[in-house]
């Protein structure tokens, strides 16, 4: 028994395809008709004469019945219901509907069944494959001329950062203590910055770019301080914040905000108190210089002045940024540095050398 395989359920969704021409038997035009074949009916004597036996045009196994009649067809080896509904150029819906008491599963039917043909149609001759001309050989390309190189063009080097001076962080304004003056009431120590009385609040601008090392609460009478690394061994600090609007590690810009004017720590009213440090940041009666050479442009800091040595093993720099898990110990160990040096340079922003947080800047050298 042989099962033939068409695509699709059985519906009247069926839709014919393309013609398979390897699935169509070649047509054999003296192959006698197979036994099983139905001899030709006699005809009446008043009737027509009898239509002849299908040629070799109407395919191997079709046989015409009467004139109106439909034409039936034998069933061979390999044959599948789609591809006898190709070779008699009819769809396979129209022939299952005419075959269905028959053949109720159209993907099965056995040779030697006999099927009827609609309409009496003549099969269709197969149409041979047209031969493929051969492709002729491409023409070789032209070689390709090359084209003359040119040299590239010069890279532009990036222009260097352009200094610039100091901006007053409040504004410009009555100043009620100036540089070196005498502080009576801190047993005339030398005043190390300029004093800026100020409303409560008032915003504090960052004298110039660069790289926030400290934000917070300094220990020696600074209360909420910022301090700003400009590169080049120059910083600002701002004291007596009422509250800090940075952190460590944070890169601003000049003239942006960084807190607001208050009274915190040593201070007798509401004021800012301005620093530029030379060198390090940690003792400003050794390293304080006159702020106004920056505030006037006289001296300048690099416009494009960042923090550096803030990675947590870097010591080729002048900071380091604690890392969770950080003891003071552990950083003077990774960075070779003896250990009481570590804590001496830190000993206004960390009093206790146990106790340090991650994001803390400390000054290393």
């Amino acid at each position: 028994m042989t099962r033939a395989i068409e695509s699709g359920a059985v519906s009247c969704a069926w839709r014919a395809r393309a013609p398979e021409p390897a699935q169509i038997a070649e047509p054999a035009a003296q192959e006698p008709a197979s036994e099983d074949a139905p001899e030709p009916a006699e005809p009446a004597a008043s009737g027509p004469d009898p239509q002849p036996a299908a040629d070799a045009k109407s395919g191997a196994g079709a046989v015409a019945g009467p004139e109106n009649a439909p034409a039936t067809y034998h069933v061979k080896s390999g044959d599948t219901l789609g591809g006898i509904a190709r070779a008699h150029g009819v769809t396979v819906v129209e022939l299952h509907e005419l075959n269905r008491d028959t053949v109720p599963n159209p993907d099965l039917i056995h040779p030697g069944q006999q099927l009827l043909l609609p309409s009496g149609d003549p099969a269709i001759e197969p149409v041979p494959a047209a031969k493929a001309e051969p492709t002729p050989a491409p023409e070789p390309a032209p070689a390709a001329v090359p084209e003359p190189v040119q040299a590239p063009a010069p890279v532009a080097e990036p222009a260097p950062a352009a200094a610039q001076g100091m901006i007053l962080p409040v504004g410009d304004g009555p100043r009620s203590s100036g540089f070196g003056a005498n502080e009576p009431f801190r047993g005339g120590i030398r005043h190390t910055g300029i004093d800026f009385p100020r409303p409560a609040g008032t915003p504090i601008k960052a004298a110039a770019g660069g790289t926030v090392i400290h934000a917070g609460w300094e220990q020696g009478g600074g209360g909420n301080s910022v301090v700003i690394d400009h590169g080049n061994g120059v910083f600002s600090r701002y004291a007596h914040q009422s509250a800090v609007g940075v952190a460590p590690g944070q890169k601003v810009r000049q003239g942006e905000p960084i807190g607001q004017v208050g009274t915190t720590g040593n201070s007798t009213g509401n004021h800012l108190h301005f620093e530029v440090l030379e060198g390090s940041w940690v003792d400003p009666q050794k390293s304080g210089v006159d702020p106004g050479p920056y505030l006037s442009g006289a001296k300048h800091v690099s416009a494009g002045a960042t923090q550096r040595g803030t990675g947590a093993g870097d010591a080729g720099g002048r900071t380091h940024t604690v890392q969770p898990g950080d003891t003071m110990g552990a950083i003077a160990t990774r960075l070779g540095i003896p250990l009481q040096q570590l804590i001496d340079a830190n000993r206004a922003t960390v009093p206790n050398p146990n106790v340090i947080v991650p994001g803390q800047v400390l000054q290393v050298g």
